[in-house]
């Protein structure tokens, strides 16, 4: 009997080892079929080329606030592709978009989100905010949906009316004695003092002293470097406050900053309902529905910083071409003379389009992961898992313009046929369901001062810039003489 049973057992076991032989077998040869497919397939497929330079040397020049944009340029012109790999040291293979369609087609999937280069702005923003949660996070569609209602057109003329006000007190103490005098103007610092008002005062109900704006601004310069540029491309900075003084002068830069939206917050609320503006972006944050205070803190953070710098800075750089371009300052002047709404004349516009598309101040400011291969036009792919950077300076100079590099704004005038090309090669708010929800002010803003300065006064260049890419590409150095037209 236990003889009998052993036996029993022995063939059980026997069978049980020949079926996961069997089954072994199969896998392996279903793996070795799976790779032969895939080799096939990629061999296949053109590959994406890889930007000619070194990892350690790529790493270097993006952390380069000086270099960066010509280094990414330069690498755009020598590929000669509209995706390229781009040689850094880490595990996730990082490729640079250089083409604003296929750019669109990137931000238009949800399914690709937020990169990790956008972890360090969270210290930036002091927590996780509207800019750097991912597009499935509840938390980010719901504040979205609230605080969109800040950008009505009608909630853009209420604010348009307190940003002529700070506008014109600006000209009054400053400009005016300078234009007498033919004197110099640090247009960016000038720019930066104004528009930092503008979206404190219009936009987040708080009467902010120019003393106290400047600190602000001086201290979220310090921050962005840190957190924006150096941080994203090298991660450890972030557990080397101890050896890195620059580190731990952004900490405290912030926690500056914290404290000020903090009181912006705290002004809001000691305000009587009755004096309250309704339908601001600091009502609507406060109202937003289960957001808690820590969230609310980072958000203002957020609209403190895009609602200045990249509007300070797109109007200095479109100052700067127009200094450079006399005919063109001067049709413009005259274009502005003659229209009834001189903020929304045709001419201005042109200038503004092709200010943003030569000097994009989000000139890197995109990134996604993907969450699927993305097939491009001529047959090869960038693959899934892939870290993707959106080149807005490259892409805004694509060949396909034929100048390319000029400042020519009646591109934007020209044949219908004219127009699309320069729109097809533009992408400065980014796309998708990402796209810039301040859109419509930051325009209201550039062409409000646009049209009171070029009106009035007349520019030319008395030092010229260098781009400098920080969280925003700046015209470093650069300063105006300014004389009365």
């Amino acid at each position: 009997m236990i003889h009998a049973t052993l036996a029993s057992t022995a063939t059980a076991i026997t069978q049980a080892q020949g079926t996961q032989t069997l089954i072994a077998i199969l896998l392996g040869i279903s793996f070795v079929t799976y790779g032969i497919v895939q080799t096939r397939r990629k061999a296949a497929t053109p590959s994406l080329p890889m930007a000619p330079v070194s990892a350690l040397s790529a790493a270097s020049l993006l952390v380069d606030g000086v270099q960066a944009v010509d280094f990414l340029y330069r690498m755009a012109k020598e590929v000669v592709s509209p995706v390229y790999r781009l040689p850094l040291p880490q595990l996730r293979p990082v490729y640079v978009v250089t083409d604003a369609g296929v750019g669109h087609a990137i931000l238009a999937d949800n399914a690709h989100d937020k990169s990790p280069f956008y972890e360090p702005l969270c210290k930036l923003t002091c927590g996780p905010s509207i800019v750097t949660r991912k597009t499935a996070d509840p938390a980010w569609r719901r504040a979205r949906k609230h605080v969109v209602h800040a950008f009505r057109p009608d909630r853009i003329i209420a604010m348009r009316s307190e940003i002529m006000r700070i506008l014109e007190d600006w000209i009054t103490s400053d400009v005016e004695s300078l234009a007498r005098a033919g004197g110099v103007l640090d247009i960016n610092q000038a720019m930066l003092d104004v528009t930092v008002q503008f979206i404190c005062s219009a936009g987040l109900g708080y009467a902010c002293p120019m003393d106290e704006a400047r600190k602000v601004v001086a201290d979220l310069n310090v921050a962005a470097v840190e957190y924006a540029l150096l941080q994203p491309f090298n991660p450890l900075r972030a557990y080397m406050a101890w050896a890195l003084p620059a580190v731990r002068e952004a900490r405290m830069a912030m926690e500056r900053v914290e404290a000020f939206a903090k009181r912006i917050l705290a002004a809001h609320r000691a305000t009587p309902p009755a004096h309250r503006a309704d339908g601001t972006i600091i009502d609507l944050l406060d109202s937003t529905p289960d957001y808690p205070d820590e969230a609310k803190v980072s958000d203002i953070i957020v609209f403190l910083i895009a609602g200045h710098d990249t509007t300070a800075f797109t109007i200095a750089w479109a100052l700067y071409a127009l200094a450079r371009h006399e005919k063109e300052q001067q049709h413009l002047r005259q274009a502005l003379a003659a229209s009834d709404r001189p903020e929304a004349c045709e001419e201005l516009k042109a200038v503004v389009k092709e200010a943003m598309r030569l000097h994009p101040v989000v000139a890197l400011g995109t990134a996604r992961v993907l969450a699927s291969d993305v097939a491009l036009a001529n047959g090869s792919v960038i693959p899934r898992g892939a870290e993707v950077l959106m080149d807005h300076f490259s892409m805004h100079r694509s060949p396909s313009l034929g100048d390319p590099d000029a400042f020519r704004p009646a591109r934007w005038l020209g044949t219908q046929a004219e127009v699309e090309v320069a729109q097809a090669a533009m992408m400065p708010f980014s796309a998708g369901a990402r796209v810039c929800v301040g859109k419509e002010l930051a325009k209201a803003e550039i062409h409000a001062v646009l049209a009171r300065l070029i009106g009035r006064f007349r520019f030319a260049v008395h030092r010229e810039p260098q781009a400098n890419l920080g969280l925003t590409m700046s015209p470093k150095g650069l300063q105006l003489l300014v004389q009365e037209a």
